[in-house]
């Protein structure tokens, strides 16, 4: 299996997971994305929710976006 389908792999689980825990910590399944927002204090409800979409932006991009990154370098020996 290529490397690259273990790590979309990974990301589909990962994110399962996470959904599948907050969901039943919950009982709502969108808790994924607003668990911590109900926190009073503005500040906290807003990196709560800052920081739930950047993981579950993370994860999608692993599973959406190529990983396949092409590195070409010369190497000049001299005699």
């Amino acid at each position: 299996m290529e490397k690259i389908v273990k790590i979309k792999i990974l990301a589909i689980l990962g994110l399962g997971l996470d959904f599948l825990f907050h969901w039943l910590q919950t009982g709502v399944p969108i808790a994924i994305v607003i668990d911590g927002t109900q926190n009073p204090d503005p500040y906290i409800a807003t990196l709560a929710l800052a920081a739930h979409s950047m993981f579950i932006l993370a994860f999608l991009s692993m599973l959406f976006l190529p990983l396949r990154v092409k590195v070409r370098t010369k190497v000049r020996t001299r005699i």
